[in-house]
């Protein structure tokens, strides 16, 4: 005995899918529009990174006035510090071949803005922070971390931040004042070099971590809480078949922080084409699943 579909019976069986398909398109439409027109926007509109950030007509004043709030915030610190280590009989880490935790250096030269109406003090921002990190009262690094300030200006006494910080910090100055030398012409070479420079610097001293910052990056205040977990629990160990094993020779280094451009995609044309054929495929891909998965329902 066998069955056979009319014409119109074909057309209502087809009719009925396409409904279908078009009510699974509208609900993902809608859902769509509701997500990223309505929601998001209006929810993210004053977080700062997000592609939905405002940007207020005087941002540039509230960025000046948080800045001079931190840089305030940070010369009181070095202040109270200064008198807290005028009580203290001595700098408790006078071995010289004492091993460390960390070996951080700043990296740090003088920055020719000449349209900035104040000086930003980014320098003594992050050099405040580090101490406040290493000897505040949630600190407890000051024994088993070595900081110093890695001058790379060609004129060694033009940074007058690290004059006023050279009583906190020890300065290593990569050019001497009488020096010939006042380094690469081209600021990528120079860059490098400086890199370099301050590298072989944090590995003469005797730590299990280097870290290099540059002097415009103002770390968080459990950065090294953080880290210390991130490094001694994620990345130095792997677990297989339940058992620890040590990974800490399959990593030599890893950037804490890229710039905004590199984080995700960019407003390039060729990222754009890139995320395109990106959503283009697995779109397809998707769809193709979710129909296939409609028709065996269907069938069934």
């Amino acid at each position: 005995m066998a069955l056979y579909l009319s014409p119109r019976g074909i057309w209502r069986c087809i009719r009925r899918k396409g409904l279908l398909i078009l009510r699974d398109v509208a609900f993902a439409l809608v859902l769509y529009l509701l997500t990223f027109v309505f929601i998001l926007p209006q929810n993210m509109r004053n977080v700062r990174f997000s592609p939905y950030f405002i940007e207020p007509e005087n941002i540039t004043d509230i960025l000046v006035e948080q800045n001079e709030q931190r840089v305030k915030y940070a010369q009181e610190f070095l202040k109270g510090f200064t008198a807290t280590r005028k009580e203290m009989s001595g700098p408790s880490d006078s071995k010289k071949d004492k091993e460390y935790l960390y070996s951080i250096g700043i990296i740090t030269q003088e920055r020719n803005n000449n349209k900035a109406k104040k000086k930003p003090f980014y320098l003594t921002q992050v050099a405040a922070r580090f101490l406040e990190i290493l000897h505040g009262p949630n600190g407890g690094y000051s024994d088993r971390t070595k900081i110093f300030i890695c001058n790379v200006d060609p004129n060694t006494s033009g940074v007058k931040e690290v004059n006023t910080l050279s009583e906190h910090l020890e300065i290593v100055n990569r050019f001497s004042p009488d020096s010939i030398n006042k380094g690469e012409t081209d600021a990528y070479e120079k860059e490098k070099m400086d890199y370099i420079f301050c590298l072989q610097e944090t590995l003469k001293h005797s730590s299990k971590y280097v870290i290099l910052i540059e002097d415009d990056v103002l770390p968080i205040r459990k950065l090294l809480d953080m880290l210390t977990y991130f490094l001694e629990t994620k990345i130095n160990v792997r677990w297989s078949h339940g058992y620890p094993v040590n990974t800490a020779d399959s990593w030599l280094a890893f950037k804490l922080y890229y710039p905004e451009r590199w984080q995700g995609y960019s407003k390039t044309v060729k990222d754009i084409i890139e995320l395109a054929s990106f959503g283009i495929i697995v779109g397809s891909l998707l769809t193709f699943i979710y129909v296939s998965f409609l028709h065996r329902a269907g069938n069934i």
